[in-house]
């Protein structure tokens, strides 16, 4: 599904590879992303309008990342302290992540979804998708979608990342919580950016509709 993993199989000895890229069915997810209203959504999870989302979506485990996103808070909060931190997923780490946004008294700020069938939605309603991975992303799924709905998305320098970021999208180090920090605070800070990263993002994900 990505340039990396076929690297992976050719230093396995596998000799005929062709790359193909995970589709995303394009006018379903956008269809789904519709369903729930922004402002519905909001008002569930204690969201004020106006304020700034920075959604996280994968699994709550170690390699997704949380704890850069965590690291990196304190930094945004102070520059925009109505930031709200969208965690969707579930997963091993969630009492760990919970306790420490307790700790660093940043509970108001957080809000950990667990399990939805409404992720599209929740994509939608997010300002910037983070997508810190440590590793593991062959392909991920979570950048597509994001780009295909608009959403700017910050991720690691993973080889697959930045095939899928093609410039439609802001790298970062891997475990770099200032660069994430930073990454964050130039995109809810500049909207004219915002909107040339949805544009890229769109015009990038058309590739990836099956068919």
């Amino acid at each position: 599904v990505s340039t990396e993993i076929a690297e992976i199989l050719r230093r396995s000895g596998v000799e005929e590879i062709r790359v193909v890229s995970s589709a995303v069915d394009i006018e379903d997810l956008r269809r789904r992303a519709a369903e729930n209203a922004g402002d519905r959504l909001r008002s569930e999870f204690g969201i004020r309008a106006g304020s700034p989302v920075v959604g996280l979506v994968g699994a709550l485990a170690p390699q997704k990342g949380h704890e850069a996103l965590l690291a990196a808070a304190p930094a945004i909060l102070s520059a925009v302290p109505e930031t709200i931190f969208l965690c969707v997923g579930e997963g091993e780490l969630l009492r760990r992540l919970q306790r420490r946004v307790g700790r660093l008294g940043f509970s108001r700020a957080f809000r950990f979804t667990g399990f939805r069938r409404d992720v599209p939605s929740l994509m939608d309603l997010c300002t910037v998708i983070a997508a810190p991975s440590l590793d593991g992303e062959g392909s991920s799924a979570v950048i597509k979608e994001a780009m295909v709905l608009g959403t700017p998305v910050i991720a690691t320098e993973l080889p697959g990342n930045i095939e899928l970021l093609d410039g439609a999208g802001v790298a970062i180090p891997v475990a770099d919580a200032a660069s994430l920090a930073d990454a964050v605070l130039r995109l809810l800070k500049d909207a004219k950016h915002r909107a040339d990263l949805a544009v890229l993002g769109r015009k990038k994900s058309a590739g990836w509709n099956p068919g």
